[in-house]
């Protein structure tokens, strides 16, 4: 079972869909009189494009359903809120969940709550999310995804009177068992005070250990915390360490933090050609903001590349960075034809729909001065 979800993730090939199908076939047959692993195996059979795939997976969770199996049923629920191989139909799947935690199914509650919680299928509900959430704590205090889910409620009052300290509390607790999440969670609430008092020496702590277990998150928040002084002070080098960290993991906000860094000599050694390298990688993650550095390191460095500079500004401004639009827009506009002020025009209008505060004043004092 376990190959057959890795030769479907993510978006197989015809040929990893085949291999996917006879180990299904396999494990179907190695756990016939196991009414749990059937079923998970059936949910399987929806991930493929196939309608006989498809076909028998639902016909297998209906049975599992029929014989009053709670696994089964929120199977089979999870498949109907997200439309997985099947028609989505959040009336059947709320019954279901509601079914499967009457027979004393915990899992149920928990994707209940927070179909609740985000509106997934069913209308959005954050006090039921809560009152499920509370269930499930009740019972098993030890859940870390209660923890948080409960955390992020008081956090952002969604749900409950919002409670910073209490956000902490159940933070603390999902962090002080390993959960990652919890982890930073906890960091970012000691660096900036949110319900504890800020203390920088437990923040770095906790982002530390987050990090540890390699979490890109972890080591950007790291990074903003040696680089801000919102530590005891500013450590430059210990910034660009957690920055190159977060990366190398694959992080295009932390490659871009790492070229600002080598282009200034912030804790490293200055060096433009790896810093371009770095902005590079994360243009290749599709990063419209190191499009715009690229553009800024071509327009302003040492070396100035009018011709590289104005494309590299082309594209921020095409892959929807605000910033780029109003810049392009100023250009057009030093232009004398109408139709170079009328495609200044249109780049104000979008960097302004796109939340550019200058872009809007611009676009407001052009609009005033328009005659009516």
């Amino acid at each position: 079972m376990a190959l057959a979800e890795v030769y479907l993730l993510n978006q197989p090939t015809a040929e990893q869909q085949n291999a996917a199908r006879r180990w299904l076939a396999v494990a179907e047959k190695a756990m016939s009189g196991n009414d749990d692993k059937s079923g998970k195996i059936a949910l399987l059979y929806l991930c493929l494009p196939d309608a006989g795939s498809i076909e028998h997976g639902t016909s297998v969770l209906e049975a599992l359903v029929r014989k009053n199996n709670a696994d089964a049923m929120t199977l089979l629920a999870t498949a109907l809120l997200q439309g997985t191989g099947i028609k989505r139909d959040p009336m059947r799947a709320e019954s279901l969940l509601r079914r499967a935690i009457q027979l004393g199914h915990d899992g149920a509650r928990f994707v209940l709550a927070k179909a609740y919680r985000d509106g997934d299928g069913v209308p959005q509900d954050p006090a039921q999310a809560i009152a499920l959430y509370r269930e499930i704590y009740n019972e098993e205090p030890g859940d870390t995804k209660v923890q948080l889910a409960l955390g992020d409620a008081y956090a952002r009052g969604v749900g409950v009177t919002q409670d910073r300290r209490m956000a902490a509390e159940f933070y603390a607790q999902a962090a002080q068992q390993g959960d990652q999440d919890g982890q930073i969670r906890l960091g970012i609430a000691y660096l900036y005070g949110g319900g504890v008092d800020r203390d920088s020496q437990k923040s770095e702590r906790w982002l530390s250990q987050a990090g540890e277990t390699g979490l890109i998150e972890a080591k950007i928040q790291l990074g903003s915390v040696k680089l801000s002084g919102l530590s005891a002070t500013a450590d430059l080098e210990g910034a660009f360490a957690s920055y190159l960290r977060a990366a190398e993991g694959g992080s295009p906000v932390a490659m871009i933090e790492v070229a600002r860094a080598l282009m200034t000599g912030a804790g490293t050694q200055a060096d433009l050609a790896l810093a371009k390298i770095w902005l590079e990688r994360a243009v290749s993650l599709n990063s419209a903001d190191a499009m715009f550095e690229l553009y800024r390191l071509n327009d302003i460095g040492t070396k100035p590349n009018t011709r590289e500079a104005d494309r590299w500004l082309r594209q921020a401004a095409e892959n929807g960075h605000s910033g780029a639009m109003y810049r392009l827009a100023l250009r057009y506009q030093q232009a004398s034809s109408d139709k170079d002020r009328t495609t200044a025009r249109d780049w104000l209008e979008r960097a302004a729909r796109a939340g550019h505060s200058q872009a809007v004043k611009a676009l407001a004092k052009q609009t005033a001065a328009t005659p009516g």
